[in-house]
């Protein structure tokens, strides 16, 4: 299973447990306009459960990141590039994704904007892939192999230009919360053995992460799961590669940190 994750403040947001196991409907090709990413929906072992968080990074990532640790157990973080102006390039969200990678937890990708994928061109597909690919080589030297369309939305268009940039695609297939700002409560903590393809999600706010996220996962821990990452979960390599990450051209731009959505349009000019 994987579990995925949402704020109600556009940071972090829909959680949901999500099961990953590969589907032979997509097929990869090698010409553009016919290469499809895979799609996966189960973990292959039936006794893990891959957490995962969208949206981020965020207000509550470093507290997600420091319960999974405490609990042992690993998460994958599907992130956003410039969502409601929160840069992926300022300097406490390049600190957050170092933690979640120096913790040994996954970077994936939930494209640069958020915005629903089946209404864009090609080209603008393939820009919100490569612009969040572009940050995370910067910052962490990494480029995610998975991918989750925003709102869990694709289309044979969209599974082509995913493919054709070398990636593959999770989603979930329930969720506890919602796009429209439904919370957690403690009682959704599972109280019922887990069974293979079962996905929980909710919105990752204070509730959620201060009331719901430890015993969720002690909860489903006792039952003999294991939390694994979304790779680990598939049987597949996390990233499609992985090189020494660049010093930022941010840097040179200190004192724009704090306005992230004009930081974000001054990289997109430096990387274009």
């Amino acid at each position: 299973m994987i579990f995925s994750s949402r704020t109600v403040f556009g940071v972090l947001s829909l959680f949901s447990l999500v099961a990953a196991l590969p589907s032979d409907i997509q097929n990869r090709d090698t010409t553009w306009g016919k290469a499809k990413a895979k799609v996966y929906e189960h973990c292959v072992d039936k006794h893990a459960v891959a957490l995962t968080f969208n949206d981020g990074p965020g207000k509550w990532t470093t507290t997600i990141v420091d319960i999974l640790n405490e609990e042992g157990a690993k998460g994958t973080f599907f992130v956003n590039g410039n969502r409601d102006g929160n840069c992926i390039y300022s300097n406490e969200n390049v600190h957050r994704l170092k933690k979640i990678y120096e913790s040994g937890h996954e970077i994936a990708s939930h494209a640069w904007e958020h915005k629903d994928l089946t209404g864009l061109s090609k080209s603008q597909i393939k820009s919100q892939l490569t612009k969040l690919d572009t940050a995370l080589e910067k910052i962490l030297g990494v480029k995610p192999a998975f991918v989750r369309p925003p709102f869990d939305k694709y289309n044979n268009k969209v599974l082509e230009v995913i493919g054709d940039n070398k990636q593959d695609v999770v989603i979930h297939d329930f969720e506890i919360g919602n796009d429209n700002g439904g919370t957690a409560s403690p009682s959704d903590a599972p109280t019922t053995k887990p069974v293979n393809g079962l996905v929980a999600s909710q919105e990752t706010d204070k509730i959620f992460v201060t009331m719901v996220l430890k015993p969720l996962i002690q909860e489903i821990k006792s039952y003999g799961y294991k939390f694994v990452t979304v790779a680990d979960c598939l049987n597949k390599k996390p990233y499609v590669n992985k090189k020494k990450p660049e010093q930022p051209n941010v840097l040179l731009f200190r004192t724009l940190l704090k306005l992230n959505r004009t930081l974000c349009l001054l990289m997109d000019y430096l990387n274009a």
